[in-house]
């Protein structure tokens, strides 16, 4: 959990219900990629009709890295990454940051910072359909591609991905029987 923005200067509290940790190794898919991507989330904001997802990205800094985020209404592994479906990012995508023209589903970390995050709409018969959404990120970055058209994201990519894992987690829309 984490309190963005100015710092607090009164007590805040949290009333938690009903969390589930688990660890990587109890997913569907327990080889995930821990050397670039952490400390993802995804979350739908129900009154505007959108989702987010974000994670760490252990590049920070001057060096450059691109992704790919999945979904899919079963859960994606390793194997199956390419059949789930791509989500189309709002924010941090698009030539101005990826760069060319078959790149559209790829994002880029806001500036230097270490959080990669973006924006994405799901059709609502999906929603409404599904119990469970699983969601993947795919590290794609390459040695000097993936430049954009707008600084700082005019930079290519200062590595490539360390690992061909993806790393997976799963949003319950709606509460499970068990």
């Amino acid at each position: 959990m984490d309190m963005a923005g100015s710092t607090q200067t009164q007590h805040t509290e949290y009333y938690v219900d009903e969390i589930e940790y688990h660890s990587t190794k109890h997913m569907p898919e327990p080889n995930q990629n821990d050397d670039s991507i952490s400390s993802l989330w995804v979350g739908y904001w129900l009154n505007e009709d959108h989702w987010k997802i974000g994670f760490m990205d252990y590049y920070a800094g001057s060096l450059q890295s691109t992704f790919e985020i999945c979904w899919s209404s079963t859960p994606v592994i390793n194997a199956n990454f390419n059949e789930a479906t791509p989500i189309n990012p709002l924010l941090y995508s698009g030539s101005e940051y990826v760069g060319g023209e078959n790149n559209q589903n790829l994002i880029r970390r806001a500036g230097s910072y270490a959080v990669a995050w973006t924006r994405f709409k799901l059709p609502d018969a999906i929603e409404s359909a599904n119990d469970i959404l699983y969601f993947a990120v795919k590290d794609v970055s390459i040695a000097g591609g993936h430049a954009g058209t707008k600084y700082p994201w005019s930079r290519a990519d200062g590595k490539d991905a360390p690992s061909a894992n993806i790393r997976t987690i799963n949003y319950h829309l709606r509460p499970s029987d068990s």
